[in-house]
């Protein structure tokens, strides 16, 4: 099997940058987090080049790293958080350990989009697999087949996560347009 050389890598991981983004943003939910994660899946992608099959789908084989980077990534927070928690003397203390909110501002596509404040809060309140799920869905036009290759979730999996994940958003942001309706 031979290597995707420098500029190979350099042009396909470009290419696929914006959708590593979405699958780690959907499953990590902060912007600091998924860049962190990005780079880790880049440098072991970079070093298991070999294993890539040439002629394969090389933004699916990224995103499996990344998912795997991703999920390691949240059960190293999770502990952290439990640990910082039962070390802590105070609830105050504890809650200044927990991981940023997510920025209103995500990286996709290789573009910034700027997400308002509501659907960025409506984001962050969906489970992680379905906001990658929803992510790889609307923003890059991934079929079922695909976002469940990626995700490793059976492709029906994936469809129930997209379909629940956007009618959660629609009331969420119903909710909340309906709220500031009511201030004024």
């Amino acid at each position: 099997m031979s290597k995707l050389n420098e500029t190979e890598f350099e042009a396909r991981w470009a290419e696929a940058s914006g959708l590593v983004y979405s699958v780690a943003y959907g499953l990590l939910g902060h912007r600091h987090s998924a860049e962190d994660a990005m780079q880790e899946a880049a440098t072991i992608a970079w070093r298991k080049r070999g294993t890539f099959e040439p002629g394969s789908n090389f933004g699916a084989w990224v995103a499996q790293i990344t998912r795997h980077v991703a999920l390691n990534s949240r059960r190293s927070r999770r502990r952290r958080y439990a640990e910082s928690f039962s070390e802590a003397t105070d609830v105050h203390a504890a809650a200044e350990a927990t991981p940023d909110a997510p920025s209103p501002e995500a990286a996709m596509s290789g573009e910034q989009l700027a997400f308002d404040d509501a659907v960025v809060a409506a984001l962050g309140r969906l489970e992680p697999t379905a906001r990658a799920c929803l992510l790889l869905k609307t923003v890059h036009g991934h079929s079922y087949a695909e976002i469940g290759g990626m995700l490793g979730v059976p492709e029906g999996t994936a469809m129930s996560h997209v379909h629940r994940a956007r009618k959660r958003m629609r009331e969420t942001l119903t909710e909340r347009k309906a709220n500031e309706g009511a201030m004024t």
